[in-house]
């Protein structure tokens, strides 16, 4: 019974449930093999002896999935203790933890180099953003004119969820000199009148989109790109990697982890939507 409900389950939780029914179907049987035939007496001790079986095979046992069924189990009321996977005790974590993505201090000095030699007002504008706060691609190509604030140098950002009207607004970035100068530069430059209040602009004066955004940047940044061949660049740009590198340097300083999540935009420090300030 519990198995089948955990099937249902998994079709729902994964893109690809067979692992996950597979090994929990293992652990089962091998529950069973041990005459452990109640779920709820299934140990800790249970769990460790499971592991070491699948070692012997040569094999790493997938324990988060074993973890995810006895949740399973708990929130539907079918196991009454704690969970008897264990993190300090149990290996169910497959990759180890990742180091930050970040462009080192050559790196970003060389960014503004080729940005001077190779691009426009509108590069130079967006690679001022990913400086100094660091927004996602999507982010920067939905910033319109009334997002702007007119007293205090700070974008407001809104609900980019398929969802959102777009009448709320998530959070809200501050912004330095960099950014200053060039979006005064960048506003003399953009045309008046345009039928959308998208603050950046195609060749065409139409919003610039998230896919053209890519290709610019990649024209000033790397070596070779779809149009262009230089001597000198990237071999690839990331944007999502200077925003990574914005994130890492501010939690290096005195700002707390939640204000540098918040004006990242990141989803778990954003539950509540902000109110634009008048």
């Amino acid at each position: 019974k519990h198995l089948h409900q955990f099937d249902a389950f998994a079709e729902k939780k994964y893109r690809d449930s067979a692992l996950p029914r597979q090994t929990v179907r293992a652990f089962l049987a091998c529950m069973n093999g041990e005459g452990v035939t109640d779920i709820n007496l299934v140990t800790v001790d249970n769990v460790g002896f499971f592991e070491g079986k699948e070692k012997e095979h040569l094999q790493t046992p997938r324990l988060d999935f074993v973890k995810v069924f006895f949740d399973h189990l708990i929130v539907e009321g079918a196991y009454n203790d704690e969970n008897p996977v264990r993190a300090r005790l149990h290996y169910y974590k497959q990759h180890p933890k990742s180091t930050p993505r970040i462009y080192d201090v050559e790196t970003r000095a060389n960014l503004w180099i080729w940005a001077e030699e190779r691009g426009d007002t509108r590069a130079k504008l967006v690679l001022a953003f990913g400086e100094e706060f660091g927004p996602s691609v999507e982010a920067v190509c939905d910033i319109q004119l009334k997002d702007l604030d007119s007293k205090d140098p700070v974008i407001w950002f809104r609900d980019l969820s398929a969802t959102s009207t777009n009448a709320d607004y998530l959070y809200f970035a501050p912004y330095g000199e960099k950014t200053k100068q060039w979006l005064a530069a960048w506003l003399s430059e953009r045309p008046k009148n345009l039928g959308h209040d998208y603050l950046l602009t195609n060749v065409k004066e139409e919003p610039l989109r998230p896919h053209s955004l890519r290709d610019i940047l990649n024209g000033v940044f790397c070596r070779k790109s779809k149009f262009r061949e230089y001597s000198t660049g990237l071999k690839r740009f990331s944007y999502d990697r200077l925003r990574d590198t914005n994130i890492f340097l501010m939690r290096g300083g005195d700002m707390k982890d939640d204000v540098n999540m918040f004006m990242h935009g990141i989803k778990c420090f954003t539950d509540r939507k902000s109110t634009r300030l008048n």
